[in-house]
């Protein structure tokens, strides 16, 4: 009876240490706080309009935009950022680039990005999606 006991609360144990503590939004997201320390952070951002005008060797980029996470992180293991263009203007979408201290350890620097294209356009409008995960304590 003891073992069985002991098995139940040991399972407990490990349910406690992996709920959710807090869970909140504000103007730059939401976000969830693990028990274990994990935070997930995701959202949407108005990239208000903008112009692809400037030259990148063959390609195109737009001005930098800046990504304020909904919390703070420690540590950040995993960052996925989806553009959606909102003004349509020829069959080429945009690709994703970002600017990060490639001496870094981690994703903490993962905030600056940039949009490319093969051609200049101007005028556009679009949001971004983002989800990040990773550490709000060691």
């Amino acid at each position: 009876m003891d073992d069985q006991i002991r098995e139940i609360l040991d399972q407990l144990n490990i349910v406690i240490d992996n709920s959710i503590i807090e869970t909140g939004s504000n103007a730059n997201g939401y976000y969830r706080k693990w028990a274990d320390g994990t935070l997930e952070c995701w959202g949407t951002k108005d990239l208000g309009t903008f112009d692809s005008n400037t030259p990148w060797g063959s390609l195109y980029v737009t001005p930098i935009f800046v990504l304020v996470y909904p919390a703070t992180f420690t540590f950040i293991d995993d960052v996925n950022v989806s553009p959606k263009i909102t003004t349509f203007q020829g069959g080429v979408t945009y690709f994703l680039g970002y600017i990060a201290d490639t001496s870094a350890t981690n994703m903490l620097s993962f905030k600056q990005f940039y949009l490319i294209r093969p051609d200049s356009k101007t005028n556009y409008s679009a949001t971004i999606g983002f989800y990040a995960i990773g550490r709000w304590k060691a």
